[in-house]
């Protein structure tokens, strides 16, 4: 059997270009960045490695710092967003417009001065002085809230505003309390945080439980791959679920061709231990479609295929061209084009070309974190998928895979392959 590279190494570059991992481009680039050591902008915001924030707390990334100083006009962190506009001032003094309690000003413009503005019902100058908002007689003078005259500047007192916490449509505008806009800035009403599996929009936010980013990190959102439940009540269960593709647990079917064909790019060259190691990981379909390719190449293009790629690859695509058609990534799910997409963003970059060894490619988290994203997807899936990035290759080559910024690739495939793009999103 041929044991050369240029045969079991023929389509690694292909399948990159074709955007399965840290080559995708336009509507098909994961949303954060998935590997913070690769020299890649895999979520394409012009941030690469630990220069993107997503990358905070990565062992190489040691060194990053939140935006501590938080009024000086610069992006301290390098992660694009200066001073407030930084989530890590969110709290920050400089950030915030407060209201001095005894100046006779509305320091934060919200309408309120002084001891009428809620921001000021702990201040020792507005001590014993009626909160305006909170149903209490705080002054003990027999008055509440607006019925106190301390409350007649308040604007939670004025004709036609809404008091916020007292049940009754103060305003006349068919909305109480914290559903009405006068209220949507009113402490009453701030936002609570959500509660994750308890099937109520806590927040208010129109996400509920698991639909809502804050619960992203939830234990409650996350598949346990194993146990036979739809844990984050997503329609998928164990390894049907997308978070479950790089899991131990659902890589049990063995490689694909494909994988197996990549798993020999990850190979040192000439490493037939190496070599030897994928095969033994393949699935038997994938094992058996890939005896076939080699089969064919080494009985019709020995010579060639130990010359140059270029020659073997000519030659195989003269006789073998079949077989080689026949090795692929092997779908038997039901995972549609949309998903199987969302989940190939998930998946961490495959080994550098001829990095890896016996030891370390056939389990690389990358290379099974993919086959399985695609083991449990459709035919129709991957057909669709593949025809975007068919396109993207026939039409976008510059903007997606050479000098184009992410726009252009955008604009491109919006121009050409929007008809590609939309069926795979809809399926």
């Amino acid at each position: 059997m041929i044991r050369q590279k240029n045969v079991r190494y023929l389509w690694f570059l292909t399948v990159c270009s074709a955007a399965v991992v840290g080559c995708a481009a336009g509507g098909y680039t994961p949303a954060h960045e998935t590997s913070c050591n690769d020299g890649v902008d895999n979520d394409g915001d012009h941030f690469t490695d630990c220069a993107d924030s997503d990358c905070r707390g990565f062992a190489g990334c040691s060194n990053m710092q939140p935006e501590t100083v938080c009024n000086d006009g610069n992006d301290n962190d390098g992660d694009g967003l200066i001073d407030c506009l930084d989530p890590d001032c969110t709290g920050s003094a400089a950030c915030l417009t407060t209201e001095i309690c005894n100046n006779g000003i509305d320091d934060d413009d919200n309408g309120a001065i002084d001891c009428t503005d809620p921001k000021c019902n702990n201040s020792p100058y507005c001590a014993g002085h009626e909160n305006c908002t909170n149903g209490l007689d705080d002054d003990n003078d027999g008055q509440t809230d607006c019925a106190d005259s301390d409350c007649s500047s308040a604007p939670s007192c004025q004709a036609n505003h809404e008091i916020c916490n007292n049940g009754i449509d103060d305003d006349g505008d068919n909305f109480v309390d914290c559903d009405d806009a006068d209220c949507f800035s009113d402490p009453a009403c701030a936002p609570t945080q959500e509660i994750c599996n308890n099937g109520i929009d806590d927040d208010n936010d129109g996400a509920t439980d698991c639909n809502d980013p804050d619960c992203v990190t939830s234990q409650y959102c996350k598949e346990i791959c194993n146990n036979g439940i739809d844990d984050d009540s997503d329609g998928h269960t164990d390894c049907a679920d997308s978070d479950c593709a790089s899991d131990s647990a659902c890589n049990t079917q063995g490689l694909s061709c494909m994988a197996i064909n990549n798993c020999y790019g990850c190979c040192a060259s000439g490493d037939n231990s190496c070599y030897d190691a994928c095969d033994s990981a393949g699935s038997p379909t994938g094992s058996n479609e890939m005896t076939a390719y080699l089969s064919c190449a080494q009985t019709n293009c020995s010579t060639e295929c130990q010359t140059s790629q270029d020659a073997c690859s000519q030659c195989t695509g003269q006789y073998c061209q079949s077989q080689a058609d026949a090795c692929d990534w092997d779908p038997s799910g039901t995972q549609g084009c949309n998903a199987l997409n969302t989940c190939l963003g998930t998946c961490p970059a495959m080994a550098a070309q001829g990095s890896g060894s016996s030891s370390t490619c056939p389990s690389d988290s990358g290379l099974t974190c993919i086959d399985n994203c695609f083991y449990h997807s459709s035919s129709q899936a991957v057909s669709l998928l593949f025809a975007v990035l068919d396109c993207l290759d026939q039409n976008c080559q510059t903007e997606c895979y050479g000098t184009g910024s992410q726009t252009d690739c955008q604009n491109c495939q919006s121009a050409y392959c929007s008809n590609e793009a939309s069926a795979c999103d809809n399926n």
